[in-house]
Order: structure tokens, then sequence, then C-alpha cells
């Protein structure tokens, strides 16, 4: 069936994305570990969850960079763990999100001009 998985395919993407931000932070002077984690229960929960078990400082989140309703749903995750997180969270753009904003800046800035 078209867009299911794999649990082994969902757990190596999943820790993919995570290596990849964990990478990103590391490249912005963060010390900052990946962790991937098959849970029951709401990826608000289970991130709410990991980041008390780990002692976390902070739990930082970023987008797929998607539009429309596939937005709106990441968005929620983020909007939950905000809403009920102890500690800060930061929820940053996807490369992609940066590189649109980018890009409609300076159009922005040669019609002004």
């Amino acid at each position: 069936m078209p867009g299911c998985f794999s649990r082994e395919i969902a757990r190596k993407r999943g820790e993919e994305k995570a290596q990849e931000g964990a990478a990103l932070a590391a490249d912005c002077g963060i010390d900052a570990s990946a962790k991937v984690c098959a849970r029951s229960g709401t990826v608000a929960e289970t991130t709410l969850g990991v980041a008390e078990e780990a002692n976390a400082d902070a739990i930082v989140l970023g987008p797929r960079g998607l539009t429309g309703i596939e937005s709106l749903l990441i968005g929620s995750v983020a909007h939950a763990v905000i809403q009920s997180s102890d500690r800060p969270v930061v929820s940053v753009p996807s490369p992609k999100v940066i590189e649109t904003r980018s890009q409609k800046a300076h159009e922005h800035t040669q019609t002004a001009i």
C-alpha cells in the first residue's frame, strides 16, 4: 500500500533525520544527541517522556518543511509539546523553509530597489 512503511524503514528514516538534526546543532556549537524510539502514545507524549528521561535542558523541534494539511499536523505536535513541556522548547524552520524565506526576502529587496 503506498504511503505505508514497515517499522524497520520508519526507524531507519527516523534515525537518519535525528542524526541530521544533531549534526546541524553541532554545526552551531550545540552539544546535542539524537535518539529514536518506538513507543505507544502520541509523538508529543513520547518527546516529552524522552526529554524527561534524558534530563534534557531543552527540546528542539524541527518541522519537515511540509505544507498544507501536513504542516498543520506537524505543527500540532510542536504545539502540544510547547503547551505541556516543563523545559524550554525551540522550534526551528527546516533548511527548505529557510531557503524559501531567503529567496522571498531577496526578491522583495530587488523589487524595492
